[in-house]
């Protein structure tokens, strides 16, 4: 009736596979760590240093002047410096003439403030009554403009009304 049969599990029957597999994945790490490795040593800048320091060991056979090699080298070091204590001494000057002030100078600062303060004022109070008389011309131009409109109405209205007047006496006369 029913034939059993006993067979592998499929795991054992591709171990050969699986070996292989693993093989491949540990081939392919190893690659990838000698390309990081590779890749450090080209665009290190310690690693670049050292090339240098073993290219200029190497080919360098020139008898250089040591005053020549010193001042080519460390101009910009001379500059900064040079900077530096300009930068000091102006500080310094600074310094001692906020110290020397008298109470005089405040005072005159002072004053010349509150000139400039008085100034601002009369500028601005200035410009607030110009700005008012303008305001009081666009006033009566508009009121002229109004007055004006209104006497035109007026007058059409006198008009109007007797025309009508005179063309109903007109009619009534027609008619009789």
């Amino acid at each position: 009736m029913f034939v059993l049969t006993c067979t592998p599990p499929l795991y054992l029957l591709f171990t050969g596979l699986g070996i292989f597999i693993t093989i491949c994945i540990i081939a392919l790490n190893f690659l990838f760590m000698l390309n990081v490795v590779w890749t450090l040593v080209q665009h290190s800048q310690y690693c670049d240093v050292c090339k240098r320091k073993n290219e200029t060991t190497s080919t360098s056979t020139g008898i250089i002047p040591s005053a020549v090699a010193s001042q080519a080298n460390y101009t910009h070091v001379y500059a900064a410096l040079k900077l530096q204590q300009n930068v000091r001494d102006a500080l310094r000057q600074r310094a001692t003439q906020n110290t020397t002030r008298s109470g005089r100078e405040n005072r005159v600062k002072r004053q010349d403030t509150a000139a400039v303060a008085k100034m601002i004022v009369k500028s601005a109070s200035a410009h607030a009554n110009h700005k008012k008389d303008k305001l009081e011309k666009e006033r009566k131009k508009s009121l002229s403009r109004l007055d004006s409109r209104l006497a035109k109405r007026k007058s059409r209205s006198k008009i109007t009304p007797k025309s009508v007047v005179e063309n109903k006496i007109a009619e009534n006369e027609d008619n009789t």
